[in-house]
C-alpha cells in the first residue's frame, strides 16, 4: 500500500512514498515500492542551474528554467534567480523557502530520460 500523492505547481508528483504493481513480481496484483532515490549534494550554477548528486550513484547538471516558467502563486518567486538561488535540501528534496519542492524521483527520471545524468565513478 502506498502513500498517496499531490501534484506541486510544476506538475511533479510530490514527495513521498509511492507503491505499483512490477511486471513479473512475486505474485501477481502484489505492489512493491519504487526505488527511493534522493538528492544528496547540489551545487548551484548560477541562474537557474544546479548540479544534482543523487543517491543511486549518479550526477547530472539540470536547468530549471521551465519550472520557474510555470503559473502559480508558489513558483512565482522562483522566476528571480536570487530567490532560485535560495534553493536547499530537505530529506533529500529540492526545496525553497516558501515550501515549494520538487520530487527527487521525478527529476531523476526526468533527466535519466534526457541523458543528462552519468555515473560516479566509485
Amino acid at each position: 500500500m502506498g502513500l498517496t500523492s499531490k501534484t506541486t505547481a510544476a506538475g511533479k508528483l510530490a514527495t513521498g512514498p509511492r507503491s505499483r504493481t512490477i511486471p513479473g513480481g512475486p505474485r501477481p496484483g502484489r505492489t512493491r515500492l519504487i526505488e527511493i532515490v534522493k538528492i544528496l549534494k547540489i551545487k548551484k550554477l548560477g541562474g537557474f542551474r544546479l548540479y544534482l548528486y543523487f543517491s543511486d550513484g549518479t550526477e547530472g547538471e539540470w536547468d530549471f528554467a521551465h519550472v520557474s516558467a510555470e503559473g502559480g502563486t508558489m513558483v512565482e518567486p522562483l522566476r528571480r534567480p536570487k530567490y532560485f538561488a535560495r534553493v536547499f535540501l530537505q530529506l533529500g528534496v529540492l526545496t525553497w523557502p516558501n515550501g515549494f519542492d520538487l520530487d527527487s524521483i521525478a527529476l531523476h527520471d526526468e533527466m535519466m530520460s534526457a541523458g543528462v545524468l552519468r555515473r560516479t565513478a566509485a
